[in-house]
């Protein structure tokens, strides 16, 4: 599936591409939580789901607030090799795949976040 890029001009365009996702999450720190306590109204993921991280600086936050994690520093995103999809075996239990600054993104990473994007539920 390919779609073209297009840019939001309405409210019925904001309305519609938010209702597209189930989930979207933040830079925490000050958005889902401030220091020690969740902010009121933040959405919590149940315990039995997990995050696709791509970003080396989050497992230790999540870890901190106990939520289930993988890629992130995980040495087999950490490759410039071929990525070979039939070779993926998808953690069904990934329902949100969180980004922000990666300095070695590359392939791998960006292959299975979109595979758990437009593949798992939730």
């Amino acid at each position: 599936m390919t779609t073209q890029p297009f840019k939001l001009t309405s409210e019925g365009d904001y309305a519609s591409f938010v209702d597209a996702f189930d989930t979207f999450m933040f830079d925490c720190d000050g958005v889902l939580w401030h220091d020690e306590s969740l902010i009121p109204g933040a959405a919590q993921l149940p315990k039995d789901e997990k995050v696709y991280v791509i970003e080396t600086g989050l497992e230790e936050e999540l870890d901190e607030e106990g939520i289930q994690h993988l890629g992130g520093t995980d040495p087999a995103d950490k490759t410039f090799d071929v990525f070979d999809i039939t070779k993926f075996d998808r953690d069904p239990k990934v329902t949100v795949v969180l980004a922000g600054y990666d300095g070695a993104i590359n392939y791998t990473k960006l292959a299975k976040a979109m595979q758990y994007l437009t593949r798992n539920a939730g």
